[in-house]
């Protein structure tokens, strides 16, 4: 009699043992934070001028769109933008956003990933038509605007990507101060503030910038008058709060994944 109370009494304590370690368990678990799920917030401005060569304008902007795939793990949200005109009072234009969730379909086979980013690359190339051949050149104002685009609470977090890649030839054309910083002796600017002449004014502090396409540059005679390329990087960084951010590269490269 005295061994079955025993022996009853040792299964009690190992039953409450085991449940106050499974019980503890269970709330390591549920107040452990769930690990950061990777995504991306991408944009591309296209600089809609004719003097940002128009004809490989399609062309590079697949090509950005493929490297932002390639490049992107988790999902993927891609907002394209084209340089304003007089007209739309230099205001950039918003031509979509198209989205891409990588490995969605890898348990179907890699046939099947590559085609849902085929699907994604051909609704990015359906924006290229609408953007229209420009006269005027408003880049400052259209990178200022798609910087602002990005979620700016996101973009600190771990995992999340943010980047603006500026598909332009640099030639600034309605910001005073850029304009100024390019040329100098043509276009004198003038302020009583000192602090706000050099001041940067494009809040980038989570968020890479990226110019590429600066050597295309579709000019005729008055090429040898333009600014140089090292001209054009030095009038746009300063106006950036995290200038180590911003890049400057001659042409738009394809992406090429590591093998």
């Amino acid at each position: 009699m005295n061994t079955s109370r025993s022996r009853t009494r040792s299964e009690i304590i190992a039953t409450l043992a085991v449940a106050s370690v499974l019980g503890t368990a269970g709330l390591w678990v549920f107040a452990r934070k769930a690990p950061p799920v990777p995504e991306s917030y991408r944009a591309i401005v296209v600089d809609a001028s004719l003097t940002s060569n128009p004809t490989s304008r399609c062309e590079d902007l697949g090509r950005l769109a493929d490297e932002a795939a390639q490049q992107s793990v988790g999902k993927l949200h891609l907002t394209v933008f084209a340089t304003g005109d007089r007209p739309s009072g230099f205001e950039p234009t918003r031509l979509g956003t198209v989205e891409y969730q990588s490995g969605t379909r890898i348990l179907e086979g890699a046939a099947a990933d590559e085609e849902s980013r085929q699907a994604f690359l051909a609704d990015v190339k359906k924006l290229c038509p609408q953007i229209p051949n420009r006269k005027e050149s408003p880049i400052f104002r259209a990178v200022s605007a798609a910087v602002k685009t990005m979620p700016a609470e996101l973009c600190q977090r771990d995992k999340i990507t943010c980047e603006v890649v500026v598909r332009t030839d640099g030639i600034e054309e309605e910001d005073a101060r850029v304009m100024s910083a390019l040329r100098p002796a043509k276009r004198p600017h003038v302020t009583n503030d000192a602090r706000a002449e050099t001041e940067p004014r494009i809040a980038n502090r989570n968020v890479t910038v990226r110019f590429c396409s600066l050597s295309a540059r579709h000019i005729g005679r008055n090429a040898a008058k333009l600014p140089t390329l090292e001209v054009v990087e030095s009038a746009f960084r300063r106006e950036f709060t995290a200038p180590d951010r911003v890049r400057f590269e001659p042409a738009c490269v394809a992406y090429r994944a590591a093998k």
